[in-house]
């Protein structure tokens, strides 16, 4: 199923085929009868069959392990395994056959548990298509399963990965936005200026958020750092025009020339910013070069918020200020 998904390359399944081996099921109704505990006889039986470092000896400055094990004849069949002597309470020898069943069972190479449940894992690579993309259709693939109960599939990985930092991202824009509304109320000396300039910038990222939807790119941990990229430069082409709407005003210009001036004298500039910025990562929103598609999706998120930032810095902007302005001179004092 996994395998028909385009761009997953690598498809590995855990093994999960069995192996023979010796079970070792130890009685503890029979050990209390002779005074020895689970962990004790565990531990004699390990030392036969694994082994163990008893001690050490030393000799001038080298020291060497002293590593004790039955010898192979003691551990090589199940006749062998039971009849391994463990320590009673009253100091005699047991056969290991007295508390415990010893028999042959297949047992897995490998068993993995995550919070005490039993895990197996399907790892693949990604080649050619963005994780989200991939992830998108391995969950609707996995909707498609019907699994027995008690069994759940979940997602890990690179992906997880990936969600915590989008978490992560999304608290650290909400705490920056925050900041600039504190630095731009305190600079412009008024809380209307602020909110203007932060209510100006979701809508300069919709050109982000269609250039995605046209070039149909997942958001990912790329598109995402393309757009608190061009948080900033929203923020800094609004400040600049703001600024210089409010400098005009101060200079006897009413709302309107003081709109219509800073337009006009801050177009050349911003258009300037918008056009390099756009140019210098077309290269990366084409995927030309090695590892482009890893920042594709940012370069596609720049080129598209860069075109709708400029027409709504160079002309919603300036509109929507004086609107405010003359809505705020009516019943209080105008911005600025």
């Amino acid at each position: 199923m996994l395998s028909r998904i385009k761009g997953i390359k690598d498809l590995y399944i855990e093994q999960t085929a069995s192996s023979p081996g010796i079970s070792i099921e130890l009685d503890r109704a029979k050990l209390g009868i002779y005074g020895i505990t689970p962990r004790q006889a565990g531990s004699d039986v390990q030392t036969a069959l694994a082994g163990r470092v008893a001690t050490v000896i030393r000799q001038g400055i080298r020291q060497y392990e002293v590593f004790v094990r039955a010898q192979p004849a003691f551990r090589d069949s199940i006749k062998s395994v039971s009849g391994l002597l463990i320590d009673a309470a009253n100091g005699r020898k047991i056969p290991l056959s007295s508390v415990a069943t010893v028999k042959y069972e297949p047992a897995p190479y490998i068993v993995r548990r995550e919070n005490m449940e039993g895990v197996l894992e399907l790892s693949c690579n990604i080649a050619g298509r963005s994780t989200g993309a991939v992830v998108a259709d391995i969950k609707n693939a996995i909707h498609s399963l019907s699994l027995p109960p008690g069994y759940s599939v979940e997602l890990g990985g690179e992906y997880r990965t990936q969600s915590e930092m989008v978490k992560r991202i999304v608290l650290i824009m909400g705490i920056i936005a925050g900041l600039i509304f504190v630095v731009l109320s305190v600079a412009f000396d008024s809380f209307a200026v602020a909110g203007l300039v932060l209510l100006f910038i979701p809508f300069s990222l919709i050109g982000g958020v269609l250039a995605l939807i046209v070039t149909h790119t997942s958001l990912n941990i790329s598109s995402i750092i393309g757009f608190l990229a061009h948080f900033g430069l929203s923020v800094q082409k609004a400040i600049l025009l703001v600024e210089y709407i409010l400098y005009n005003k101060a200079s006897g210009m009413n709302d309107y020339e003081s709109a219509r001036h800073a337009g006009l004298t801050r177009m050349r500039p911003v258009l300037m910013t918008a056009l390099s910025a756009s140019v210098a990562v077309i290269p990366l929103a084409l995927g030309i070069g090695t590892g482009a598609e890893i920042d594709k999706p940012m370069a596609i998120v720049l080129i598209g918020g860069l075109i709708t930032s400029t027409l709504f810095t160079l002309i919603a902007l300036p509109g929507i200020y004086v609107v405010i302005n003359k809505k705020r001179a009516k019943t209080e004092k105008p911005l600025g």
